[in-house]
Formats: C-alpha cells, structure tokens, sequence
C-alpha cells in the first residue's frame, strides 16, 4: 500500500465529504469513480473532421499550455503515442544525443547534468546517461520546437485542454507542427494512420 501526504486543510475537506464509516481510500475511490471516462485518443480524433480546432504550424506556440494533456508525440517518423510532456523532451534529446554533444546545448529551461541526478526535479536517462530537469509544459513545448527546428528534425505534438478556468482554450484540442526539410512532404502527418 502506498501512502499519499496531504496537507491537513485537504484532509479536512476530504473529512466533510466522507460518508459514515467511509476511510479516505473509499471517498477517494468514490471520488475518482464519479469522473467522467477520459476518451480515447482514437475517440478524440475522430471527434473533428481532419483539422484540431487549434494548430500552431511552423513551432508557433500558444501563450502557454497550463492545463494541457499531451496525447501523442511523433518526431522524425518515431511515433511515442501517448506520453507526458516531460517524457517527449526526454524521447528527442535521447534521439539528438546520437549526433550532437546534448551538455553543450543552450536552449532556456533546459538543464542538464551529467550522470545519474535525482534531486531538484531532475529524472535520470540512462540511454544517454544524462540527468534533465522537470519543466512546465509551456517550456516543454518551446524546448521541443527549438530543438526539432535547430536540428531540422519533423515533429508533431497533439494536445488537449483540460476544461479548466486557467486553460487557454478549455476542453479543446491543439496541435503544434515543425516541418523537416529532409521530408517529402511537409504537410501535417495523416491522423488516419495512427490507428495502425
């Protein structure tokens, strides 16, 4: 069993929700049962004709992703599917530390030590034996296209708001667009072939 610390005005607010002889774990089941189920990225991508309702071509981005969930993550014909912001900024310096020396970058918000680091936020990559430290998913995104654009490496990023008050566009879909001139095509990667 794990245990989850709250801070005791949380714990409060769960004790004025509890039930009788209900334990934090039950509420919290209750809790969590009475979401909504998230769709599925097929069932998202079929809710729209071809076309997000938000595209930012070329590595334009928006004023920020707060509230945002990263839903599949292409770079270079290597699809990631479904990972976490933090995770794709990973996945293309483990593809760029193949060619290039990833310590002597200098793009801002992202901080590399060399081996294993596991304090301030920093997760260790033992496929390049570097250790990144976390960052918000705006300064995900900007670490991602500056990257992808440097090292003229296609990337695409499809995104959803959370339907949220600090959300730019709440409960809406997004989705960022770096063309690579070592495509044939630059056009936006066909969504009918993520179901393969």
């Amino acid at each position: 069993m794990q245990m989850i610390e709250v801070s005791q005005n949380t714990h409060n607010r769960l004790r004025e929700m509890m039930d009788e002889e209900e334990t934090c774990e039950l509420l919290i089941r209750r809790l969590l049962d009475q979401q909504p189920p998230s769709p599925s990225l097929e069932e998202m991508l079929n809710n729209f004709d071809g076309k997000t309702e938000h595209d930012f071509p070329g590595g334009s981005l928006p004023e920020h992703l707060h509230q945002t969930r990263l839903h599949r993550f292409q770079i270079n014909g290597h699809d990631f599917g479904q990972i976490n912001w933090n995770k794709a900024v990973r996945k293309i310096l483990i593809l760029l530390d193949e060619s290039i020396d990833i310590l002597s970058l200098s793009v801002p918000s992202l901080l590399i030590k060399d081996g294993k680091y596991d304090e301030q936020g920093y997760s260790y990559i033992h496929e390049i034996g570097k250790s990144v430290q976390g960052v918000n998913a705006t300064n995900a995104a900007k670490i991602i296209t500056t990257l992808a654009d440097e090292n003229d490496m296609g990337a695409e990023l499809f995104f959803s708001w959370r339907p949220h008050k600090d959300a730019l566009y709440p409960d809406s879909y997004g989705r960022i667009f770096i063309p690579s001139s070592k495509r044939e095509n630059n056009s936006y990667m066909d969504y009918d072939v993520y179901g393969d």
